[in-house]
């Protein structure tokens, strides 16, 4: 296992490498990490260390279901984090992010993808943007965790979008 993952850091590392030639600003580290497969002890091994290395050359994010691991993201040297998804639809509270990330990560999405269903409330999706917004902006890319579906309702981001105009003047 230890030579695999020393592999993929080489590999990584040639791919950090060729990203910082291009002319983009902004990169997408691809790693998923997750309570089911990233518990702590496999992340302070093998990840944390990783990110850190990564972030110190290419600033990066992480996403997933990741109560059990949010308390080491301060550590990781990223500058934004992607679909930490709120309860019901994850396993995590607005107030927990906010805790973890204080002002110093952008936080993108963090709208649970199961309040655009039909038997959700619009009123509860848009109290629940609402205190998003309030507690993130001006370090928030509001959307969807993680996508939204198939049969979500379309009108319930419209409404979304017509908030965060009347908020903050930004959707169009």
């Amino acid at each position: 296992m230890e030579a695999c993952l020393e592999a993929c850091d080489r590999c990584d590392d040639r791919q950090v490498e060729a990203a910082l030639k291009l002319p983009c600003h902004i990169f997408n580290l691809g790693d998923h990490a997750t309570n089911e497969f990233t518990p702590p002890a496999i992340l302070e091994r093998h990840m944390l260390p990783r990110w850190q290395r990564i972030s110190e050359r290419l600033h990066s994010h992480w996403d997933g279901n990741a109560k059990a691991i949010l308390r080491y993201l301060p550590e990781t040297g990223l500058d934004s984090i992607e679909s930490l998804t709120p309860e019901p639809q994850g396993d995590i509270m607005l107030e927990e992010i906010k805790a973890a990330v204080g002002d110093k990560m952008v936080c993108l999405d963090l709208l649970p993808a199961i309040h655009f269903l039909p038997h959700y409330r619009t009123g509860e999706l848009l109290e629940l943007a609402r205190k998003a917004i309030d507690m993130f902006v001006p370090k928030l890319i509001l959307g969807i965790s993680d996508e939204i579906s198939q049969v979500g309702e379309i009108e319930k981001v419209e409404a979304v979008s017509e908030l965060v105009d009347g908020v903050c003047g930004l959707a169009g």
